[in-house]
């Protein structure tokens, strides 16, 4: 009986099996195997990777077995060598969680990758049917979905792409009403010449920070902890009624 050994990688362990009981030459009912390497769990519920299996036949222990070297997936040898994902591998592994989490939802949806560059991945939802669930009260059932994508997609690790999804265009709808703000509170604050605090989550305190960015006459930065953390607008020009106190004053 031969006492080679194989190593595979699937991504589900029945097909990493059937994999290893053909490349041994036997049926899977005769394979033994260890796993190696298992998908991430996210809540216990989602997987994002693959299962890679160290099988032989059995009755041929794996201490006595001679490794055959199955060839690596190219993913496998990034991962090894090191090499961070592209923003397309860490695009199409958002919407395969993004498409797993809606299928345990019972949902029926179409989605589309917008775009995925350094800059960030956008990905798109569409399912008329079930819009209002994925959208949830104020976005906070988008918010919930796009956090758990993203970590999916970025399998954990710290200082990965950002991840944004949109069902139904709302996320452009309210994109666009606070920048709208953005700019309405920023012109408040220089004429009154007093800061505005807005309580925003972390994504939208982002949109507000782009917004205003290049506007000479105020300034925005964050404050506070956790929940308690807040954006805040400041100008940095006296408003148009102190300068012109400033003025006549000068002239007497």
């Amino acid at each position: 009986m031969s006492n080679a050994s194989v190593e595979v990688t699937a991504k589900t362990l029945e097909e990493a099996q059937s994999l290893a009981a053909e490349q041994l030459g036997v049926e899977v009912a005769e394979v033994e195997y260890e796993v190696t390497s298992e998908p991430k769990k996210l809540l216990g519920v989602l997987g994002s990777g693959q299962y890679t299996l160290r099988a032989w036949i059995a009755g041929s222990p794996p201490e006595a077995a001679e490794a055959v070297a199955a060839p690596a997936a190219p993913e496998a040898e990034a991962a090894d060598a090191g090499v961070p994902p592209t923003a397309e591998e860490v695009a199409d592994r958002a919407g395969m969680v993004a498409g797993h989490i809606l299928e345990l939802m019972g949902v029926n949806a179409e989605i589309t990758i917008d775009s995925s560059s350094r800059e960030g991945i956008r990905i798109h939802i569409a399912s008329p049917e079930s819009e209002a669930l994925l959208i949830g009260r104020h976005g906070e059932t988008l918010d919930a979905l796009q956090f758990l994508v993203g970590i999916g997609a970025n399998q954990g690790e710290h200082g990965g792409y950002r991840v944004t999804l949109d069902v139904g265009d709302y996320r452009e709808r309210q994109e666009e009403k606070l920048r709208q703000m953005a700019i309405e509170m920023a012109d408040e604050a220089v004429a009154n010449g007093e800061e505005a605090v807005l309580s925003l989550s972390a994504y939208e305190r982002r949109i507000v920070h782009m917004t205003l960015k290049d506007r000479p006459d105020v300034e925005t930065y964050s404050e506070g902890e956790g929940e308690q953390r807040q954006l805040v607008i400041s100008p940095l020009v006296a408003p148009p009624a102190a300068e012109a106190e400033a003025e006549a004053e000068a002239e007497e």
